[in-house]
This record gives C-alpha cells, sequence and structure tokens, in this order.
C-alpha cells in the first residue's frame, strides 16, 4: 500500500491568500500503512524562496514523518502560485500528490477585528483579507447577520443529555444535570442513596427502615404503633387484659412484647402454670409436718405439746425458752408441760454428760457456746450456736412398743457478727478443731518451743514457762487441713494485760504480717502451714497484770499464689468484708512468767471453768510478768470460688502438748 498524507498537511485544492508582509507556514505529514516500511522523502514542487526542513521521524511510530514549509513572498511575486507536494516510502512507493494554490496580492491585511470588535458579540477571528465570529459553547452565532451568538437551550434540544433520575437545568451558554432527591451523582450518572446504610432514614429507634428508589419508608417494629417516625409501645396486658396468660400467672409488659410469669409457688412458662409442691423438696424446709396448698404451702406440728415457731417452720415445746449470753446458752423447759414426760435422763443430745437440772419449776440445760457438742454457724451477717434436746418415751411408756412420737427441740442464740464477732465469747483452751465447708477437718496449734531449732515444744507438765528478761521466746502457729494443703500467717499481734484485746493498755508485736516489736525475728520453715517467730522477753511498767497475746490469724489455700497467705508481710491492703472470712475464734496458751529468786504459785480461773497455774513474782519493785497466757484469734478465708456459707463443730483438744 502506497503512503497517506495525514494530520496538518493541506487538503488538494486550497485556495490561501498571504498577505503583503505576511509569511506562509504549513507542516506536510506522512505515514506508511506497511510494517516495517518507513517515509523516505516528501518532495515539493514549490514557489521561488519556499523554505522545507530536513524530513523529521516521529520517535513513537517510525513509519511517520513531517516536514515545515515557510515562505515569505517578495513584492515582485504578485500573482498566484501553484504549490504541489507527494511523499515517498523507503520501498520507492508514492502517495498521491496534493497540489494548493498561494495567493499573493502584495498588500497587507487589515485586522477588521480591531475595529468595535469586528461587530461579533463575542469573539472575533481576523484572517488573511477577513474575518469572521466566533461564538463560545452553547451559544450559535445568528445566521441573520453572523455576528450575534443565541443562547443553546440545549436542555430542549437534547431531552436525554441528563441522567434518567436527574433533572436538566439550562443556564446561559450552557445547561446543568442535578440527581433528583434520593439521588446522587454528578447528573450524567444518579445512584440510589440507602438512607437506611447511611443512618439518614430519621426512623424511631423502634422502627425498621425499608429503602426505595430515590426515597424510604419507616415501619413500626412489631408490639409498637405509630407512622415510623414515631412509634409507641403497645401494652398488651392492658388490651387483653392478660388473657393470653394462665390464671396463676401474671403478664408483664414489655417493650414491644409481653410475658407471662407464673406467680410464686407455681412453675411452668406463663401460659400454663402448675403448681410448685413446697413440701416435696427438704419437706418445706418444715421441721416436722409440711402441707402443700394452692401456690403455697403451710407448716405444723404433728405433736401436740409442741406448736409452731415464730419462723412459721419449726415447732417450738409450749412453754420453751432460750437465754444467751456471751458465755453460754440455756434452754429452760416448764416442768408442768413436762408431766407426761420421762425426765430422768434430760441432756443435749450430742452429750449424755450434759444432764438437765431442775430449780423446782423448769428443767434447765445450760451448755458453753462451745461445749456439749455445740455446733456454730457462720453466715454473711450472723454467728448462729444451736443445739438439740431430745424427749423420748413419751407418756413414760412401758412395755416394748410405743406409738407415741419422739420430739427432737432445737435450741439456737443468734448473734450479728462483725470481723471480731467471736472475741466477745468464751475462749478455747489449748486448741481448736472445726469443720469448714470447702476445707474439711482443720486444727488450729499455737506452740512454744524450748529453742529456735523447734524440734520440742513445752508439755502440759512444764507450765508456767519461766524466763527472765531478754531470754527469746519461741512460737510456733501450725494449721492442719486434712483434706487438702493449707497455709497461715500471723497477721496481727499485739499484748495486752486482760483478755479484752481492745484493753487501752497494749503493745504490738505484729502489725500486718510484719514485725513491730524491735526485737522479733521470723524463723523460715519449709512448710507452708507453719510460721515461727520469736521475740526478747519484756515486762509492762506497771503493777503486776495477767498478760494476753492477741493473734489474728489468716488460713489460706496453700495452692493459691495471689492469697493473703502467700503475700506475707505487707501484702496487698484492701478492706476485708466480713464475708471474706469465717469469724474469729480464740485459743490460748501459756503462762510464761518471769524468772526471779522468789515467788509463789497461785491459780487463775479459766473462762471455761477449769483451772491453769499461774505464777505471780513478789519483789519490792514494780511486779513483772511476761507472758502469763496466750491468745489466738484465727479466722479461715475461702477462696472466691468457694461457696459463702460456713459450717463448724468444735471440740476442745485434751493435750496439744506433746513432745
Amino acid at each position: 500500500m502506497k503512503p497517506v498524507l495525514t494530520g496538518r498537511t493541506p487538503q488538494d485544492r486550497d485556495r490561501v491568500l498571504v498577505p503583503g508582509g505576511g509569511t506562509y507556514h504549513a507542516v506536510l505529514e506522512a505515514e506508511s500503512p506497511n510494517p516495517g516500511v518507513s517515509i523516505a522523502e516528501i518532495s515539493t514542487v514549490s514557489p521561488l524562496g519556499m523554505i522545507k526542513s530536513a524530513l523529521t521521524t516521529d520517535p513513537d511510530n517510525p513509519r511517520r514523518a513531517n516536514v515545515n514549509i515557510t515562505w515569505t513572498p517578495q513584492e515582485t511575486q504578485i500573482g498566484q502560485h501553484v504549490f504541489c507536494f507527494l511523499a515517498q516510502d523507503t520501498n520507492r512507493i508514492n502517495s498521491d500528490q496534493r497540489c494548493i494554490t498561494l495567493v499573493y496580492d502584495g498588500k497587507p491585511d487589515v485586522d477588521e477585528c480591531l475595529v468595535n470588535n469586528g461587530g461579533c458579540s463575542h469573539d472575533c477571528v481576523n484572517t488573511d483579507g477577513s474575518y469572521h465570529c466566533v461564538c463560545p459553547a452553547g451559544r450559535l452565532l445568528n445566521p441573520l447577520d453572523n455576528k450575534q451568538c443565541d443562547d443553546v437551550d440545549e436542555c430542549t434540544l437534547g431531552p436525554d443529555l441528563c441522567h434518567g433520575n436527574a433533572t436538566c437545568i439550562n443556564t446561559p451558554g450552557s445547561y446543568i444535570c442535578q440527581c433528583n432527591q434520593g439521588y446522587a451523582g454528578n447528573g450524567t450518572v444518579c445512584m440510589n442513596i440507602d438512607e437506611c446504610a447511611a443512618g439518614t432514614h430519621g426512623c424511631h429507634a423502634n422502627a425498621h427502615c425499608v429503602d426505595l428508589p430515590g426515597s424510604h419508608d419507616c415501619i413500626c417494629e412489631l408490639g409498637y404503633v405509630g407512622n415510623g417516625r414515631l412509634c409507641t409501645d403497645i401494652n398488651e396486658c392492658a388490651e387483653d387484659k392478660g388473657d393470653m396468660c394462665s390464671t396463676n400467672a401474671t403478664c408483664v409488659n414489655t417493650p414491644g412484647s409481653y410475658r407471662c410469669e407464673c406467680n410464686h409457688g407455681y412453675k411452668g412458662d406463663g401460659i400454663m402454670c402448675t403448681d410448685v409442691d413446697e413440701c416435696a423438696t427438704d419437706n418445706g424446709m418444715c421441721e416436722d409436718v409440711c402441707i402443700n396448698t394452692a401456690g403455697s404451702y403451710t407448716c405444723a406440728c404433728s405433736n401436740g405439746l409442741l406448736v409452731l415457731a415464730e419462723d412459721g417452720r419449726g415447732c417450738t415445746f409450749v412453754g420453751a425458752s432460750t437465754t444467751c449470753t456471751n458465755e453460754y446458752m440455756e434452754l429452760a423447759l416448764p416442768a408442768d408441760k413436762l408431766a407426761i414426760v420421762n425426765t430422768s435422763n434430760l441432756h443435749w443430745d450430742p452429750d449424755a454428760t450434759c444432764m438437765a437440772l431442775f430449780n423446782g419449776t423448769h428443767h434447765l440445760l445450760r451448755t458453753g457456746l462451745y461445749e456439749c457438742g455445740t455446733k456454730v454457724t457462720f453466715d454473711p451477717k450472723y454467728v448462729i450456736f444451736s443445739n438439740l434436746v431430745s424427749l423420748y418415751n413419751i407418756h413414760k411408756a412401758t412395755g416394748v412398743i410405743s406409738r407415741d412420737d419422739d420430739i427432737i427441740m432445737h435450741s439456737n442464740c443468734k448473734y450479728e457478727r462483725d470481723q471480731d464477732v467471736t472475741a466477745r465469747f468464751m475462749p478455747i483452751p489449748g486448741g481448736l478443731e472445726f469443720h469448714e465447708v470447702g476445707f474439711g477437718k482443720l486444727s488450729i496449734h499455737l506452740d512454744i518451743f524450748h529453742t529456735r531449732n523447734y524440734l520440742q515444744s513445752y508439755t502440759r507438765s512444764e507450765y508456767p514457762i519461766h524466763k527472765r528478761l531478754h531470754d527469746m521466746v519461741f512460737l510456733q502457729l501450725q494449721v492442719q487441713g486434712h483434706d487438702q494443703l493449707l497455709s497461715v500467717l500471723g497477721l496481727n499481734c499485739k499484748a495486752t494485760m486482760s483478755p479484752d484485746k481492745n484493753d487501752s493498755l497494749n503493745y504490738p508485736l505484729l502489725q500486718d504480717g510484719c514485725g513491730a516489736d524491735s526485737t522479733l525475728q521470723m524463723f523460715g520453715s519449709s512448710q507452708a502451714d507453719v510460721e515461727r517467730f520469736g521475740f526478747e522477753a519484756f515486762r509492762f511498767i506497771r503493777e503486776l497484770k495477767t498478760v494476753y497475746i492477741h493473734c489474728e490469724v489468716e488460713v489460706c489455700e496453700a495452692a493459691d499464689t495471689g492469697s493473703r497467705c502467700a503475700q506475707g508481710c505487707g501484702g496487698a491492703r484492701r478492706r476485708r468484708e466480713v464475708s471474706d472470712m469465717t469469724g474469729l475464734h480464740s485459743i490460748y496458751q501459756g503462762p510464761i512468767v518471769l524468772q526471779d529468786t522468789t515467788y509463789k504459785e497461785n491459780h487463775v480461773e479459766t473462762f471455761g471453768g477449769s483451772t491453769l497455774p499461774l505464777v505471780l513474782i513478789t519483789t519490792s519493785a514494780v511486779a513483772v510478768v511476761v507472758l502469763a497466757a496466750v491468745f489466738v484469734v484465727v479466722k479461715v478465708r475461702r477462696s472466691r470460688h468457694n461457696l459463702p456459707g460456713y459450717s463448724y463443730s468444735y471440740k476442745r483438744l485434751s493435750d496439744m502438748y506433746g513432745d
């Protein structure tokens, strides 16, 4: 195929006027349509004085090339001149030839646009020997004068200029496409706006938004009524009068719905409710007879000697009463109500040696709070001591059989507890054993040892223990758990001159697990359930008084690395809630007296009624006593995953001072 003249190359038979003093410029371009073939030459037949530049190949297309033409005619060249040209490729094939006419009249060009803009309303364009008016986009030249530009209403001429969901707005010389409400875009392209997704819907919180083309709708959800912009809850219980629920249920209106709840004493889904037989579970917590009723139940007593107690569950003996003190509890049974009962062997059930006494009108059963098998229970608010008495062989029946029921009477003393709840109660000498839910059987020991090697503790026969001033007193706290490994920590210990731990005269030994006395030393142990410490013997600078050492001890699970016991001295401080501990329990040890050249023995009566020897020192100076007895206050602490309730059974340890 032959080369082709392209681009800005003048068209065949063009006629161009060159004014006087003017210059003609042109660009001749050619391209070979054949791959691998380029333009070799652009040949011209031109007027005298025409200048042709060297052939330039397009760097982006080797098959394309061009030359620049420049001609400035002389005054002697007035008239018409023919200018012809063609292109030839490297295969020596020629393109079609083109010829144009160049007219030179020798007259200089007049720029008509310089005078009143050539009469054009907008743009005037001067040309060689003439001029013409040009209108901007959006306007057309008036065909009557070819000078004025009239606005074109594109919206009328082209109804499809804008998107189907847009409006065409005509403007001077142009137009605007504007998306309709509910759509977004440039007018040429308009997309639906999802007001529901964008959160611009304005629907009520209890309404559902539904997107529509160019719009949306708000519909109140089930259980609400309104226009979608405002939705009000429907009270189904009021409208239907609760008829959708069982007659033994209550209709409860809820936001957008309702629910049926079976009344107390009934169970079910609220649509169907059946009576709960409270008596089927733990006898309804009744002590004797449980009577189920519709939606409830009542407790009753089967024996004529008993009446329902104040709590409505237990049965109490007619006329029976319990007296509670900080030292004992006493059950009084009127003798006239026991006329038909065999009272010859009346005693507390757990201990047959704890017999009743008769004062002429009543049979009295008295026990210390930790004696005669009395049980103690701790809950978050109260500490409760309880024991029981059984009345056997009513009517003093004889023979082989009887059809009379035995009567079991429970006697309880209930005290409000605080962190020192049991400090008010009689201390337990020697040692303490008890049971706790979650820990099992526990025992707490406080022993005094001969040396810091802690190989041999003092036996009971070695009391009172004699010490001199500055002699070391070696103490050991130990907790033993039969079901799991435990750890122990002495929190606070102080010396006082009376059993009252709140005595105004006191001296601290341990505070928050740290030594408060300058001579106090902690002696390590490889056993987590043992803590050892000692201090130098000292004296109170006052007249002779009995001295007690009160220690607050914490018991923890040995595996709990975050426990207070594991933290030791100065561990994390926090407010201790009553529910964190089981109560405080007291045991004591001693006496220890200051060694002197002369002394005499006396006896001090214990709170429990037993006696222990106490040595008094007689000198002309101030009387001195060192550690006459040792009090230990124990609190047992549960891990947080255990249950909050605690129950204990206590007994004295007959001898905790083996070699």
